[in-house]
């Protein structure tokens, strides 16, 4: 009979009824064991003292969530569904990062091979956890109405899907290798392993995915941004294995991570209208950007933008430099708007947007332009630095620390003293000028 059962119960052969016993689910395991209530007092309860016997507590062994595969039920083995061809958007696949730490500790990076049917969350990441909710989620915002966002929203999404906890945690370690330099060979192999198990889960969600899925999508590929930033910019030099993606400069240049973006952002494109209206719709908010029109307004920063076109006057690819063109001063006026305003506004529906801009070049810059920057082709490159430039206005975020600067640099370098005139904005912005050498 269920002990969680309260109606009464008639003892066989007499009349006198009684209440089943309720078996006990705390407690020392004594009490437990001789289902009696215990008054659990630590470090010994009143029964076990009264006995006089050993009072002992089960251990912690972790929290234990369902994964999605177990959660609904086994419908479909893998045989059977690997014979059904998915559609084309799902059966796109997202190259991971290369590893994030030297050969010599390649092998506590692995990624599983085999997915468990249950995900286990322990101490060390329920500290992570807790650094993400008190320290991590409000740097990336900067702003309370929208960190509530990260705070809040991401982690109870990341309950319901394991790759995205997986996302977070990995970010989280990243956060602090880069908060605590001492801890940042452990906190880096960490973070590396959780994105690898988060970029596994991701891969295998985005064969199954659907409408249902989308919020776990999106948070797992915000988070992913960030940390491809992190730590492929200054936090992971010296940690990197380059045979992936090349040298540091072929890295900068966007050789790995730039695909691996695009590839995410293809992934979502199916449900843009779906998180639009959803408990995201203010991450996804991307304020007035649809409503700027460069050619509308005359300033001196726009000129100087303009004043590129004598680069690619007579290129072949003229009409791609000048579709970027458009793109980096849309940014550009997207990001003058909130010059003025602090990240705070009080009272304010209109939040500081400025960060955005910067993260709006990858989506709307065309295929054809990053097989050129590729190239090396003198245009794309000071079209990139000056990419560079405006990347620099965050380098007070941890995650982009140093990025508009390494930009700027490494295509100086590629250039040459040719290109100069061309490289004296973007070099005095970052603080490259001559009068600052």
């Amino acid at each position: 009979m269920d002990a969680e059962v309260h109606d009464v119960v008639t003892v066989r052969g007499g009349s006198k009824p009684r209440r089943p016993h309720k078996k006990a689910k705390t407690g020392c395991l004594d009490c437990r064991r001789r289902r009696v209530k215990c008054t659990e007092e630590r470090p010994e309860c009143r029964a076990c003292r009264r006995r006089g016997v050993e009072c002992e507590y089960p251990s912690f062994q972790g929290i234990v969530f369902p994964s999605p595969s177990t959660q609904h039920g086994d419908e479909t083995s893998p045989e059977s569904t690997s014979s059904q061809p998915p559609k084309q958007i799902r059966a796109q696949r997202i190259a991971p990062i290369p590893g994030l730490v030297s050969s010599a500790y390649q092998s506590v990076l692995g990624v599983q091979q085999h997915v468990r049917p249950t995900v286990t969350y322990g101490m060390e990441d329920m500290a992570l956890l807790h650094h993400w909710t008190v320290s991590t989620s409000l740097d990336v915002y900067k702003n309370s109405a929208l960190s509530v966002i990260c705070q809040v929203i991401f982690p109870k999404i990341a309950f319901e899907h394991p790759f995205v906890m997986h996302a977070l945690l990995g970010l989280t370690a990243l956060h602090i290798a880069y908060l605590e330099p001492q801890q940042r060979l452990r906190y880096t192999a960490e973070a590396a392993r959780y994105h690898s198990q988060g970029l596994q889960g991701f891969n295998e969600a985005i064969s199954q995915s659907n409408e249902e899925m989308a919020d776990g999508l999106f948070v797992w590929s915000s988070l992913n941004l960030l940390y491809v930033f992190a730590a492929s910019g200054r936090l992971g030099e010296g940690f990197w294995d380059e045979s992936s993606w090349g040298g540091r400069k072929d890295r900068i240049l966007g050789a790995g991570w730039v695909p691996m973006l695009r590839g995410v952002q293809a992934v979502l494109m199916p449900y843009f209208e779906v998180l639009a209206a959803g408990q995201l719709r203010e991450a996804l908010d991307i304020g007035n950007w649809d409503d700027i029109d460069p050619d509308l307004v005359e300033d001196i920063d726009d000129k100087r933008f303009c004043r590129m076109r004598e680069i690619w006057e007579h290129n072949p690819d003229a009409s791609t430099y000048e579709e970027i063109l458009h793109v980096l001063r849309r940014i550009r006026m997207f990001m003058a708007q909130f010059s003025t305003m602090e990240a705070e506004t009080p009272g304010s529906s209109v939040f500081n947007r400025a960060w955005q801009g910067a993260f709006l070049f990858v989506p709307f810059a065309s295929e054809r332009y990053f097989t050129l920057l590729h190239q090396r082709q003198p245009p794309a490159l000071i079209l990139y630095a000056c990419y560079g430039a405006l990347l620099h206005s965050l380098n007070d975020s941890w995650f982009m620390e140093g990025w508009g600067y390494d930009i700027v640099g490494v295509v100086n370098e590629l250039l040459g003293s040719y290109w100069e005139r061309w490289m004296s904005w973007p070099l005095e912005v970052v603080g490259l000028g001559t009068e600052n050498m």
